[in-house]
């Protein structure tokens, strides 16, 4: 519950977007402005994840060679919405890309081997996923097995042994000195 000192305090915002910013601990003016008033220049710098640079390096690789690209993505709000941010993107930079989406009931969340062999037989090269793929493994190897590359982007734990992993393209906060540890799968892009 808001204190009505705090109501008082900015009478010109209604009790609802008070709740919202008392919940997120946002007391002062100049951290309330900047949260409701967001400007680009107090964005981090995406080259703050450490693989960034090689992620982006193999995307670019694959653009230039016209392979096709899958954006996978997760059927929740935040999975949905980085995929059509990556795609619209890719597009943009005219690559020849593609989304895949699993279905939720049938094969579950994030990357599986069903949908990675039909991928891998349309022709994939690079699979980017988005808000899934961190919990993978097994597909991963498999994925790789089969001569795809893949860039993983993640916000969810990251596995004990995310080094030993056979790709070492794993973007995600968690596992970083990131400044910021509360990444939705749509702040990556």
């Amino acid at each position: 519950k808001i204190s009505e000192n705090f109501v008082k305090q900015y009478p010109q915002y209604n009790r609802v977007i008070l709740q919202l910013l008392s919940n997120r601990n946002l007391k002062d003016q100049a951290d309330i402005r900047k949260f409701l008033y967001p400007n680009y220049k107090d964005l981090l710098d995406p080259f703050l994840f450490k693989q960034m640079e090689a992620a982006v390096n193999l995307i670019i690789q694959h653009i230039k060679a016209g392979s096709k690209i899958i954006v996978y993505g997760d059927y929740d709000a935040d999975g949905i919405t980085a995929a059509t941010v990556l795609v619209e993107t890719l597009v943009i930079f005219k690559a020849q890309v593609d989304v895949y989406i699993p279905d939720r009931v049938s094969e579950g969340y994030g990357l599986n081997k069903k949908a990675i062999n039909e991928l891998a037989q349309a022709g994939a090269k690079l699979i980017i996923t988005v808000d899934n793929g961190i919990r993978n493994r097994e597909e991963v190897e498999y994925l790789k097995q089969l001569g795809l590359d893949i860039v993983i982007t993640d916000h969810h734990e990251v596995p004990q042994d995310k080094n030993a992993w056979p790709v070492s393209l794993i973007i995600n906060q968690m596992a970083e000195d990131y400044p910021f540890k509360f990444l939705a799968g749509t702040s990556k892009k």
